[in-house]
């Protein structure tokens, strides 16, 4: 990881200090998770250590989840209906629901997804200027496009 800035929870161009510290902890999370999960096979996302594990494509559906989630609260400020409920799960609740239906994935439909969610989360931002937003997203981006593409970081 040549990266320093990654290890730095600090105001980011264009952004709100709360808004920079939280997106300072989301990038490192997911640049760190990504790079372990990178080059993972079908089954080796599917895999359950016993009957009540979550497997890591469980763990990857929950981060976007858990992403979504954040964006209705934080950026929509209301109340989850059941549609929200229905649309999350099973990647947020996750446990037998989620160990029926979260498999057969691969590593490129979860990195789709986590990428589909950021984007959404940096244009959402009310905090956010469009050029700070733009090249975060690039940033955001460009790892996405090292981890399928070049296998390495």
């Amino acid at each position: 990881m040549g990266n320093q800035s990654l290890f730095l929870i600090d105001q980011k161009e264009g952004l709100s200090l709360e808004f920079s510290k939280l997106l300072s902890m989301m990038d490192y999370t997911r640049v760190t998770t990504l790079a372990e999960v990178k080059d993972l096979s079908v089954e080796q996302l599917d895999y359950l250590i016993n009957k009540k594990a979550n497997s890591i494509g469980m763990l990857l559906a929950h981060l976007v989840s858990v992403e979504k989630a954040y964006q209705i609260d934080t950026f929509e400020k209301r109340e989850f209906t059941e549609e929200d409920f229905q649309k999350l799960n099973p990647g947020l609740e996750l446990g037998n629901a989620a160990r029926e239906q979260i498999k057969g994935n691969t590593i490129e439909f979860y990195l789709e997804q986590l990428a589909q969610t950021r984007k959404r989360q940096l244009i959402h931002s009310g905090n956010c200027l469009i050029h700070g937003c733009l090249s975060k997203l690039r940033f955001g981006e460009e790892i996405l496009q090292i981890t399928t593409s070049s296998g390495s970081m």
